[in-house]
Protein backbone atom coordinates (compact mmCIF):
# COMPACT_ATOMS: atom_id res chain seq x y z
CA UNK A 1 0.00 0.00 0.00
CA UNK A 2 1.48 3.62 -0.91
CA UNK A 3 2.72 5.53 1.61
CA UNK A 4 0.45 8.64 2.52
CA UNK A 5 2.15 11.57 1.79
CA UNK A 6 1.41 15.06 4.39
CA UNK A 7 1.22 17.17 1.73
CA UNK A 8 0.74 20.33 4.37
CA UNK A 9 4.30 19.11 6.19
CA UNK A 10 6.07 18.59 2.91
CA UNK A 11 4.84 22.47 1.67
CA UNK A 12 6.30 23.29 4.70
CA UNK A 13 9.35 21.94 4.60
CA UNK A 14 10.21 22.83 1.00
CA UNK A 15 9.16 26.74 1.77
CA UNK A 16 11.63 26.49 4.82
CA UNK A 17 14.69 24.71 2.48
CA UNK A 18 14.23 27.75 -0.06
CA UNK A 19 13.98 30.25 2.46
CA UNK A 20 17.52 28.25 3.81
CA UNK A 21 19.07 28.00 0.47
CA UNK A 22 17.87 31.47 -0.94
CA UNK A 23 19.80 33.18 2.34
CA UNK A 24 23.01 31.15 1.09
CA UNK A 25 23.31 31.23 -2.47
CA UNK A 26 20.81 34.27 -3.02
CA UNK A 27 17.38 34.21 -5.09
CA UNK A 28 19.54 33.75 -8.42
CA UNK A 29 21.18 31.08 -7.28
CA UNK A 30 18.59 28.59 -5.43
CA UNK A 31 17.90 25.98 -7.55
CA UNK A 32 15.10 23.14 -7.50
CA UNK A 33 18.08 20.41 -6.64
CA UNK A 34 19.63 22.55 -4.23
CA UNK A 35 15.66 22.28 -2.31
CA UNK A 36 15.54 18.64 -2.66
CA UNK A 37 19.35 18.05 -1.14
CA UNK A 38 18.23 20.25 1.35
CA UNK A 39 14.65 18.34 2.61
CA UNK A 40 15.82 14.56 1.32
CA UNK A 41 13.60 14.66 -1.41
CA UNK A 42 13.85 13.81 -4.58
CA UNK A 43 13.70 16.25 -7.33
CA UNK A 44 10.74 14.64 -8.57
CA UNK A 45 8.69 15.21 -5.45
CA UNK A 46 9.85 18.96 -5.46
CA UNK A 47 9.07 19.81 -9.06
CA UNK A 48 5.43 18.63 -7.92
CA UNK A 49 4.92 21.65 -5.72
CA UNK A 50 7.55 24.24 -6.82
CA UNK A 51 7.43 24.46 -10.92
CA UNK A 52 9.65 27.55 -11.26
CA UNK A 53 12.42 29.92 -10.16
CA UNK A 54 8.95 31.89 -9.34
CA UNK A 55 7.61 29.37 -7.24
CA UNK A 56 10.96 28.72 -5.36
CA UNK A 57 10.79 32.52 -4.21
CA UNK A 58 7.21 32.40 -3.35
CA UNK A 59 7.25 29.33 -1.08
CA UNK A 60 10.01 30.94 1.04
CA UNK A 61 8.57 34.20 1.21
CA UNK A 62 5.67 32.31 1.84
CA UNK A 63 7.49 30.62 4.82
CA UNK A 64 9.40 34.04 6.16
CA UNK A 65 6.55 36.02 6.01
CA UNK A 66 4.95 33.37 8.31
CA UNK A 67 7.54 33.65 10.67
CA UNK A 68 8.10 37.54 10.61
CA UNK A 69 4.51 38.42 11.01
CA UNK A 70 4.09 36.07 14.22
CA UNK A 71 6.62 37.77 16.05
CA UNK A 72 5.28 40.99 15.06
CA UNK A 73 1.64 39.97 16.37
CA UNK A 74 3.63 39.06 19.19
CA UNK A 75 5.34 42.10 19.81
CA UNK A 76 2.41 44.29 19.14
CA UNK A 77 0.27 42.01 21.56
CA UNK A 78 3.10 42.44 24.83
CA UNK A 79 3.65 46.37 24.70
CA UNK A 80 1.68 49.18 23.94
CA UNK A 81 2.11 52.94 22.72
CA UNK A 82 5.29 53.88 21.61
CA UNK A 83 6.96 50.95 22.52
CA UNK A 84 4.59 48.42 20.76
CA UNK A 85 5.36 50.44 17.60
CA UNK A 86 9.43 50.16 18.51
CA UNK A 87 9.47 46.32 19.39
CA UNK A 88 7.45 45.86 15.90
CA UNK A 89 9.89 47.60 13.96
CA UNK A 90 13.14 45.94 15.53
CA UNK A 91 11.56 42.15 14.49
CA UNK A 92 11.59 43.47 11.28
CA UNK A 93 15.32 44.79 10.57
CA UNK A 94 18.07 42.94 9.31
CA UNK A 95 19.72 42.55 12.78
CA UNK A 96 21.05 38.62 11.89
CA UNK A 97 21.80 36.22 9.36
CA UNK A 98 17.75 35.07 9.11
CA UNK A 99 16.72 38.16 8.73
CA UNK A 100 19.32 39.03 6.28
CA UNK A 101 17.90 35.88 4.36
CA UNK A 102 13.98 37.72 4.73
CA UNK A 103 15.53 40.77 3.29
CA UNK A 104 16.81 39.15 0.39
CA UNK A 105 14.14 37.29 -0.42
CA UNK A 106 11.78 40.60 -0.43
CA UNK A 107 14.84 42.17 -2.79
CA UNK A 108 14.27 39.38 -4.65
CA UNK A 109 10.62 40.18 -5.16
CA UNK A 110 11.39 43.40 -6.49
CA UNK A 111 12.95 41.98 -9.20
CA UNK A 112 10.58 39.59 -10.31
CA UNK A 113 7.65 41.91 -10.05
CA UNK A 114 8.85 43.54 -13.38
CA UNK A 115 8.19 40.22 -15.02
CA UNK A 116 5.49 38.66 -12.96
CA UNK A 117 1.79 40.27 -11.64
CA UNK A 118 1.44 37.70 -9.78
CA UNK A 119 4.63 38.72 -7.42
CA UNK A 120 3.58 42.23 -8.07
CA UNK A 121 0.49 41.92 -6.11
CA UNK A 122 1.67 39.77 -3.44
CA UNK A 123 4.35 42.59 -2.98
CA UNK A 124 1.87 45.35 -3.08
CA UNK A 125 -0.03 43.35 -0.25
CA UNK A 126 2.70 42.67 1.94
CA UNK A 127 3.27 46.79 1.65
CA UNK A 128 -0.08 47.10 2.21
CA UNK A 129 -0.26 45.05 4.95
CA UNK A 130 2.74 46.51 6.75
CA UNK A 131 1.23 50.28 6.18
CA UNK A 132 -2.01 48.85 8.05
CA UNK A 133 0.00 47.49 10.83
CA UNK A 134 2.32 50.75 11.33
CA UNK A 135 -1.13 52.85 10.90
CA UNK A 136 -2.51 50.69 14.08
CA UNK A 137 0.57 51.86 15.82
CA UNK A 138 1.25 55.04 15.23
CA UNK A 139 -2.95 55.85 16.14
CA UNK A 140 -1.99 53.91 19.26
CA UNK A 141 0.91 55.58 20.37
CA UNK A 142 -1.07 59.08 19.88
CA UNK A 143 -3.68 57.23 21.89
CA UNK A 144 -1.52 56.97 24.75
CA UNK A 145 -0.21 60.76 24.46
CA UNK A 146 3.15 59.96 22.90
CA UNK A 147 2.67 61.21 19.60
CA UNK A 148 1.53 64.52 18.29
CA UNK A 149 -2.14 64.08 17.27
CA UNK A 150 -1.28 66.21 14.81
CA UNK A 151 1.18 63.65 12.45
CA UNK A 152 -0.73 61.95 9.77
CA UNK A 153 -1.05 58.33 10.20
CA UNK A 154 -0.87 57.63 6.83
CA UNK A 155 2.02 59.57 5.56
CA UNK A 156 4.01 58.31 8.79
CA UNK A 157 3.19 54.51 7.99
CA UNK A 158 4.35 55.44 4.30
CA UNK A 159 7.66 56.97 5.73
CA UNK A 160 8.30 54.32 7.85
CA UNK A 161 7.69 51.75 4.89
CA UNK A 162 10.33 53.59 3.12
CA UNK A 163 13.01 53.72 6.27
CA UNK A 164 12.69 50.34 6.50
CA UNK A 165 13.68 49.53 3.26
CA UNK A 166 16.33 51.76 3.58
CA UNK A 167 17.83 50.36 5.79
CA UNK A 168 17.10 46.89 4.30
CA UNK A 169 19.47 48.46 1.14
CA UNK A 170 21.79 49.55 2.65
CA UNK A 171 22.89 46.40 5.06
CA UNK A 172 21.80 43.71 2.13
CA UNK A 173 23.35 45.53 -0.71
CA UNK A 174 25.81 48.20 -0.53
CA UNK A 175 27.79 46.31 1.01
CA UNK A 176 28.98 48.24 3.84
CA UNK A 177 27.60 46.52 7.54
CA UNK A 178 25.70 47.72 9.89
CA UNK A 179 25.25 46.47 12.92
CA UNK A 180 22.11 45.70 14.77
CA UNK A 181 22.72 48.49 17.41
CA UNK A 182 23.04 51.17 14.41
CA UNK A 183 20.04 49.91 12.70
CA UNK A 184 18.02 50.76 16.01
CA UNK A 185 19.97 54.10 16.41
CA UNK A 186 18.31 55.36 13.17
CA UNK A 187 14.90 53.69 13.85
CA UNK A 188 15.30 55.61 17.25
CA UNK A 189 16.06 58.71 14.78
CA UNK A 190 13.35 58.18 12.83
CA UNK A 191 10.80 58.13 15.68
CA UNK A 192 11.87 61.03 17.33
CA UNK A 193 12.31 63.47 14.36
CA UNK A 194 8.89 62.11 12.44
CA UNK A 195 6.47 61.10 15.40
CA UNK A 196 7.73 62.69 18.17
CA UNK A 197 8.80 66.10 17.28
CA UNK A 198 6.79 65.56 13.88
CA UNK A 199 9.52 68.20 12.05
CA UNK A 200 9.77 66.04 8.90
CA UNK A 201 6.11 66.06 8.57
CA UNK A 202 5.73 70.17 9.24
CA UNK A 203 3.49 69.58 12.33
CA UNK A 204 4.01 70.47 15.85
CA UNK A 205 5.77 68.11 18.12
CA UNK A 206 5.76 67.17 21.74
CA UNK A 207 8.37 70.31 22.42
CA UNK A 208 5.96 72.62 20.79
CA UNK A 209 3.65 75.02 22.39
CA UNK A 210 1.16 74.15 20.14
CA UNK A 211 0.65 70.13 20.84
CA UNK A 212 -1.86 69.58 23.44
CA UNK A 213 -0.64 65.40 24.39
CA UNK A 214 -3.79 63.66 24.57
CA UNK A 215 -5.87 62.72 27.36
CA UNK A 216 -3.96 65.38 29.67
Amino acid sequence: MPKKVDHDTRRADIAMAAFRVIGRKGVAGATIRDIARETGYSVGAIVHYIKSKDHILLAAEEYSTRVIRDRMVQAENTNRGLEALRQVIYSGLPTNEEMIGYWKIWFGFWELSKLSERIKTILHGRYDESAVRYGRLIRGAQETGEISPAVSIADAATSLNCQMDGIGVHVVMSGRPMSAEKQRQQIELWIDSVLVRGTNLGVPGLDSPAYIPVGR
